[in-house]
């Protein structure tokens, strides 16, 4: 077995732009010590692993998605931890009307869901939460893909959605934050695969009941 170590220019160049993709500065590399390298050298080897103690959300621009969506909105936020408490659901009290007493849920559109989100005041979650939670399954809470009571009183899987990122499709004019001819992001679970998969949600369309809104506590 060759045990020889020669760090060519071509072997910095590669892992120089390696730790650059993986968020690397200058600042970090003055912080990482000889035990370090070894550690991560167990972990290369397949003797070990590592475990992450905490889950920053960095602000950083959204992620590219297909040819056919263009960013239309961004809500930026500071780094922020995501803990089991740190995130909630809305649902929107539109859902039940005001009609009836029952306590049966209806569909409602979605840019008045868009208004009483305004009018709440609430801190919604970003793109990056959801792309974040679909790299670390495991942090996701069990109760997110507990059944939910949807239209016509039919228990189903929560669409997780998040609204403070929101796309246009490639070839469209429309500009225009108000109108709601846009997509957002949401996180749903399949019971087949046992995984999140990500949906576009088209806010002109309906807004059903188990659709619930990712929002920072």
């Amino acid at each position: 077995m060759d045990t020889e170590f020669n760090l060519s220019l071509k072997n910095a160049a590669d892992l120089e732009e390696k730790l650059r993709e993986a968020g690397w500065d200058n600042a970090y590399m003055g912080k990482i010590a000889v035990e370090d390298l070894a550690n991560l050298l167990q972990v290369v080897k397949g003797y070990g692993e590592f475990v992450q103690l905490r889950h920053i959300i960095e602000p950083k621009k959204p992620k590219e998605l297909m040819p056919e969506y263009k960013l239309l909105t961004h809500k930026e936020s500071p780094p922020r931890e995501i803990t089991p408490e740190s995130i909630g659901l809305y649902s929107s009290p539109l859902h039940k009307s005001t009609e009836s007493e029952s306590n049966q849920l209806y569909w409602i559109e979605g840019i008045d869901v868009k208004r009483d989100l305004e009018v709440n005041n609430i801190d919604l979650c970003n793109g990056n939460v959801l792309d974040y939670y679909l790299e670390h399954q495991g942090i996701i809470p069990e109760y997110w893909k507990a059944e939910v009571m949807g239209e016509k009183q039919e228990m189903k899987y929560p669409v997780i959605c998040f609204w403070a990122t929101s796309y246009v499709f490639s070839d469209s004019d429309d500009e225009d934050s108000e109108s709601d001819e846009f997509f957002i992001r949401a996180l749903s679970w399949n019971p087949e695969t046992s995984k999140y998969e990500v949906e576009m949600i088209l806010i002109s369309e309906c807004w059903f009941p188990h659709y619930l809104v990712a929002y920072w506590k």
